[in-house]
This record gives C-alpha cells, structure tokens and sequence, in this order.
C-alpha cells in the first residue's frame, strides 16, 4: 500500500508540473489518460513487440492435454500472495516439459529477474527514472516486483530461464491460442480476474477509481462443442474450466495505465499469449 500511494503522489505531481516527462509528448498523453487506467493505443515505449510466427492451417473441434499438472499432484501447492501468478505458472509449465522446478524456485527466479518493463521505461524519460530510482532506494526491488508483479517481457524471461524457444505474442487472435494448443502447447495468459476498489485513490483523484486485478493462468485446452476454455488457475487445486464468451471478455483488456493494480505488469498488451516450444 505504501507503494501504491508513492507512485500515485509522483504522478500526480508529474501529471499538474512542468517536467521533461510531461514535455515528452507521448508520455504527457500517459499522464493524462492514468487516471482512466489506459494509455494511447499502438504507444508502448521502449518495448519491442516480440511476435512469434504461428502457423495457420486448420485446427481440431476439441483439443485437451490432459498432462497438465494440477496444483496438488505434482506437490506446487496454491499460490500464496497477490504478486506471484506468473511464476506458479511458470513452475507449472516446467513440471509439464519435465523439468523439476518448484514454486519457490520459480518466485526466486522471478525476483532475481528484477524489473525490467519499468528499468526500460526509466531508460525512456529522465523523470521516469527518478521515479524509478527513488523507488527501488525506498523499498527495494523485491518490493517493487512483488508491486507489479510480470509483465509479459519478465515472464518471458522468467520462462527463458529453464527453456529456450519461449514465445510471446501480444494481441493474438482466439485461434492463434487454440492452434497452439492443437500442438500439444500449454500457453500462459494474462486475464482479468475481478475488480478492486481503492479507496486512497478516489480521494486522490476525487472520483471513483476501479482497479482490474490481473492474473497469469496456464490454457491447455478447448472445446468448440462446449464452447469452453480450460486451464489451471494457481489458486485453485483442481482445472477450471471457463465459457468462451466470458474468457475472451477476461482476456481482451485495454487497460495500460500506471494505476493498474499488483500483478499487472507494466503497459499491459490485450491477448498477449506466451507458451514454449518444447
């Protein structure tokens, strides 16, 4: 929390003073749109898109790998905090590809990777960086990555750790994940997963301020018959299983502003997909 309210006072204060980030053109569109959640369309600064060809072709009705592991069979155990999504994910496609890589290693990994989305956006505007810096000599970069949790780049790397061949792809279509599915692939997706309230902000910014919770789940199936997604979720023991409709609506976020909530990464993309090819 006293995290939130940092970033929220440095922006704020960039977002009414003149500075070289508000100068910047694009980064003055940013601020403004922080408090809508949301950052101009096609303006992701400093972070190339990393866009895997997937093959085309036609794809089966129904294809479920059943080989996934679950929370409990495989000893990973649910996921214990608000930050560490992507890295349960991550020990669970390792366990899938048969590499002995536990949920605490996998969390251990993800701190030694640090922050890199918000070091290259420090890289971009000299304010930013003070930001940047500021706040990793006031709480330390392990509490920034458990405030921010994995951005695409960082779970990418993350997964890169144990395999080579891992992809990302950042507005995917609905059969671009089920062609890679049909390959036998398990895919990790950012979804939405609820609304949060905070209060500090709406009195900050004197109006309602809803937060989308963002989390990393592991795909490995579908079902036109059923019209349903499968996938294992780190918080629960067993798969979920979930309805096209609502998936899609979970998965095709918009949101890329500052004040998005723990978890969500920075500048985050709608449909971004990761998987390996193992």
């Amino acid at each position: 929390m006293r995290i939130l309210y940092f970033f929220v006072v440095f922006f704020l204060s960039l977002t009414f003073m003149p500075t070289p980030w508000a100068s910047a053109g694009l980064f003055d569109d940013i601020l403004k749109e922080a408090a809508r959640g949301q950052v101009p369309a096609n303006q992701n600064p400093g972070f190339p898109q990393n866009q895997s060809i997937i093959p085309t072709g036609p794809v089966p009705a129904r294809h479920i790998i059943v080989s996934v592991p679950d929370t409990r069979s495989f000893g990973l155990g649910k996921q214990t905090d608000q930050w560490s999504c992507g890295a349960h994910v991550a020990a669970r496609l390792a366990r899938f590809y048969g590499r002995n890589v536990t949920y605490q290693q996998a969390m251990m990994d993800r701190l030694a990777i640090g922050i890199p989305t918000m070091e290259k956006l420090s890289r971009f505007d000299p304010s930013a960086n003070m930001i940047f810096k500021s706040a990793a000599a006031a709480y330390g970069q392990d509490s920034l990555v458990k405030f921010f949790g994995s951005s695409a780049e960082e779970e990418k790397m993350l997964l890169s750790r144990q395999f080579g061949g891992v992809n990302l792809k950042e507005m995917a279509t609905f059969d671009d994940l089920k062609t890679i599915l049909a390959q036998n692939k398990p895919v990790a997706v950012m979804i939405t997963n609820g609304i949060r309230q905070e209060p500090m902000l709406d009195k900050l910014l004197k109006k309602e301020v809803k937060l989308n919770y963002y989390h990393w789940v592991l795909v490995f199936g579908y079902d036109d018959s059923s019209r349903s997604i499968h996938y294992a979720d780190s918080y629960a023991d067993q798969h979920q299983v979930i309805s096209y409709d609502d998936f899609q609506n979970r998965w095709n976020t918009r949101e890329r502003g500052f004040f998005l909530n723990i978890g969500t990464g920075m500048f985050v993309s709608e449909r971004t997909m990761v998987w390996v090819d193992g």
